[in-house]
């Protein structure tokens, strides 16, 4: 079924530029892409506008925009037409009848056309008994779209209650602008939901006071004084501009449904309040924005629009919103509507574009100040504050936002819109769930941190009990129970010659101890790695951390640090017979490049030649020891004895952040051993007592011969099924990776296809605007592995954080061999399916660009 929508120009601005001829699009193909292209086409176009403005054409109506490709979520479609009278609001006021003969003409024009069903905008749906007249005499369905508008702006309501912590039934709400359809409707769906409710008029009426008594409202025609008794406003006049800024009251929330718009002015003049354009409706995803409307509005339309859309795809051929009276029954029953077709609500607006996320932070921080001032009230939170927190379902439902908003808005652009970024709200054992109660296997592990699985009863029961006997948190400089067990309990179980524990509270702060005690103990200040090592990311850690993006970010390698080849015996025996390095520190498995293992023999001869040079050997297991690589220490597969050794993430049992740096007596002695050094060695929060108790928990439960036996009967298997993709996948470049710790490194996106990929940025512009662009489309096979192992087998997985091309499967130690089994079989379909895409799409390059066969993948990369 096919729309029209009848508006007309807001100004003679927007008439003017209305008249801009674009007939090849090239403006809009510019705009936002090509400044200086733009620049040339739009002088020319604005040269012919200026010729044609001397020429007076009658006015007249037309059709503006024509909608194509409007497809929902659903499968339905539609398209529509958009037609233009030639008066603008003002013209329209004081001529009415005049409108209604150009309204007229613009029905017929949409009949003819095809429309079944046409939607009246702004004024149009104002003037004639609020569309009444023109159904009465329409030969199709006219709706004026007043129900979704009303919906919408209610939920721009609650959204923004939501969003400031604004208790409804605690707040005196004015509407403005009763009489009218729309603000009187608002004022109905609000009635029971807020405290007093204070309703504004231009002039007492019969019909505005009735209303008033049926809605136990007050009613008044002074606009500024009801604002000064208010902190929610919702403004939905017929003709606008009504509001001046200054007359709101700090803390003020405008709901603003006009249209023109009833608050004066382009932007917010005050941080103190807040002005939400209402009645928006943002189109799903699936919509098509080639219109010219829709393309310069990025797919949000007005709900009379949207109603008119949506009538169409439910091929529905109705007055729906007509008249003075709209009933909730039927603004509820086009809510639903809009929701089954993928619209959501959720989006703030302010003057007509999307409220910055800043606007908002400065809004709720001016508004708690306001609230600490003297004399003050406090903010209507309706929540107190000795309330325990709400229950994790309630808060999944803002926690995407609040994360986009406040902790990582990149990531969030990046991984929302498809889905790939999850909201978590419940685990146990290796599984997840999501706050839509969907399940998956988590084969990241938190990169190795949860090797226990999610909420281990064990872990948990010590926690608890820690809680229950209202331990101490944190006792700086005192005896803690729990941490004087946990070290005893790790020096029991670690190699040989460690006998000394420092607590921390991660990995980072675990090897920043260990490089300041190589420093103290050797009295040198030198500090040695291995090329592509991770050991952290700030301060000391982050001078040996040799990654080559981590470097450019952080400044890694400094004067007194240096890295060798990892796995490279003669390169470290002639870097460190200088004698001038303190420490060299290691990982058993390379952890953020992609896994690498180093020679047989290596990690053992290192440490001989540490000893022999005067170096301190720090063996670095935050992600590979206690049970990962198959033994609880990595070290013990080589019976290497370490001078320091780092352990972390795990150690926790998924639950609490605890590192430890574990040392021979000898050293630590000779860096803290007197009265004036001991208090050198200290980490504010390294001896947390539930930390503690969960570390405690954690060891005995791997302190079971039978479940390391059962890790590495499972990472026999993991190898096995992915040595044996590599071998019969021209997609798998290597696997690499000990224990259950593999790395997948997948080649990357065929030159051609690449190629092709890029050139659909013409201006050739996202190679230097976007870091490292091209690696981002180079890393496309291990993208849509990891995509589609989350979104069509339930199965969580992360890259290798310094090479993007490396999928990283790290299941916790329970993993069993059918999820390892089920893991390889989900992997091995991804892979078919993307073999044979890059093939024909190879071909169809290959044969209609070059004329050519492709005989081998091989040629392509």
């Amino acid at each position: 079924m096919k729309f029209a929508f009848l508006g007309h120009p807001l100004s003679q601005e927007t008439r003017d530029l209305l008249k801009i001829d674009d007939p090849h699009q090239s403006l809009r193909r510019k705009w936002g892409r090509d400044v200086l292209g733009l620049s040339k086409n739009l002088h020319q176009a604005l040269g012919k506008l200026r010729e044609a403005s001397n020429v007076e054409d009658p006015p007249q109506v037309r059709m503006v925009d024509h909608m194509t490709g409007l497809t929902s979520p659903t499968g339905d479609a539609t398209e529509g037409r958009i037609y233009e009278i030639p008066l603008d609001a003002w013209q329209i006021l004081q001529d009415p009848s005049h409108a209604m003969r150009y309204m007229e003409e613009a029905v017929d024009m949409a009949v003819k056309w095809g429309a079944d069903v046409v939607g009246l905008g702004a004024l149009t749906g104002v003037i004639g008994g609020q569309g009444v007249h023109l159904a009465e005499r329409g030969p199709v369905a006219i709706t004026t779209g007043d129900s979704l508008e009303v919906y919408a702006a209610v939920q721009n309501v609650h959204r923004v209650a939501l969003e400031t912590d604004t208790n409804l039934a605690e707040q005196t709400v004015t509407v403005v602008g009763v009489p009218a359809c729309i603000a009187t409707a608002i004022a109905r769906m609000l009635k029971p939901h807020c405290g007093k409710l204070i309703l504004v008029g231009k002039r007492r009426s019969n019909r505005a006071l009735s209303i008033a008594e049926q809605l136990d409202a007050e009613y008044t025609n002074d606009l500024p004084a009801a604002l000064a008794e208010s902190r929610l406003v919702i403004a939905a006049t017929s003709t606008g501009n009504c509001i001046e800024q200054e007359w709101l009251i700090p803390g003020s929330i405008v709901i603003d449904v006009a249209v023109p718009t009833d608050v004066i002015g382009f932007q917010m003049r005050r941080d103190d309040v807040l002005i939400v354009t209402g009645g928006l409706t943002p189109l799903p995803q699936t919509m098509s924005l080639q219109s010219n409307y829709l393309w310069f509005h990025h797919g949000v339309v007005p709900g009379c629009l949207a109603e008119t859309m949506l009538l169409a795809l439910e091929k529905r051929a109705e007055c729906f919103s007509l008249g003075r009276k709209l009933e909730e029954q039927k603004i509820n029953e086009i809510g639903r509507i809009a929701q089954t077709h993928g619209i959501d609500f959720s989006r703030l607006f302010s003057f007509g574009l999307p409220l910055p996320e800043s606007d908002l932070v400065r809004f709720r921080q001016a508004a708690r100040r306001r609230a600490q001032a003297p004399g003050a009230m406090s903010p209507d939170t309706g929540e107190s504050s000795h309330d325990t927190p709400p229950p994790i379902s309630k808060l999944a439902q803002r926690a995407a936002s609040l994360y986009e908003r406040y902790m990582n808005p990149v990531l969030m652009a990046m991984g929302k819109s498809s889905g790939f970024v999850k909201t978590f709200v419940r685990g146990d054992g290796i599984h997840l769930w999501d706050e839509d109660d969907n399940k998956y296997q988590d084969f990241a592990c938190g990169a190795g941190a949860v090797s226990l699985g999610h909420n281990h009863s064990r872990v948990v029961q010590a926690v608890q009990s820690a809680m229950s006997q209202q331990t101490p948190g944190f006792t700086r400089e005192a005896v803690n129970p729990y941490a004087a067990s946990l070290a005893e309990k790790l020096i029991t179980l670690a190699p040989p010659g460690l006998e000394m524990v420092h607590f921390t509270d991660s990995s980072h702060d675990s090897v920043k101890a260990a490089l300041k005690l190589a420093r103290l103990a050797t009295d040198r200040i030198g500090l040695l790695c291995c090329e592509n090592a991770y050991h952290g990311e700030i301060l000391d850690p982050q001078s040996v951390h040799a990654s080559t993006r981590a470097g450019r970010i952080y400044g890694a390698v400094r004067g007194d640090a240096d890295a060798v080849p990892f796995g490279n015996l003669a390169s470290l025996d002639r870097v460190l017979s200088s004698r001038h390095f303190a420490a060299f520190i290691v990982e058993p498995v390379q952890s953020e490049y992609g896994f690498a293992v180093p020679p047989e023999g290596y990690l053992k001869a290192a440490s001989e030649l540490c000893k022999k040079y005067g170096t301190l050997f720090i063996a670095d297991e935050s992600q590979v020891g206690l049970g990962r690589l198959g033994h609880l220490f990595a070290m013990d597969a080589e019976d290497v004895q370490p001078d320091l050794l780092i352990v972390a993430k795990s150690l926790g049992g998924g639950l609490l952040p605890i590192g430890a740096m574990l040392a021979r007596r000898e050293h630590w002695m000779q860096a803290y051993g007197t009265a004036h050094t001991y208090q050198l060695n200290t980490n504010r929060f390294g001896n947390g007592s539930l930390a503690c108790a969960a570390g405690l928990a954690t060891l005995s439960v791997l302190d079971d011969p039978a479940l390391l036996s059962e890790s590495r009967l499972c990472a026999e298997i993991l190898a096995d099924r992915f040595n044996e993709l590599c071998e019969n996948s021209t997609m798998i470049k290597s696997v690499s990776g000990k224990g259950l710790m593999v790395g997948v490194e997948f080649h990357p996106m065929p030159k051609l296809i690449a190629a092709h990929w890029k050139a659909v940025d013409t201006g050739g512009t996202n190679q230097y605007l976007v870091p490292e662009h091209d690696e981002i489309i180079d890393s496309f096979p291990a993208t849509y592995i990891m995509q589609n192992l989350l979104q069509a087998y339930g199965i969580y997985t992360q890259s290798c954080r310094a090479n993007p091309h490396v999928v990283r499967f790290q299941p916790p130690l329970i993993v069993n061999p059918k999820q390892i089994n089920g893991l390889a079989d989900a992997v091995k379909s991804i892979l078919s399916e993307l073999e044979v895409w890059f093939n024909r799409m190879d071909g169809l390059f290959l044969s209609s660009n070059l004329g050519k066969t492709n005989k081998s993948r091989g040629a392509t990369r």
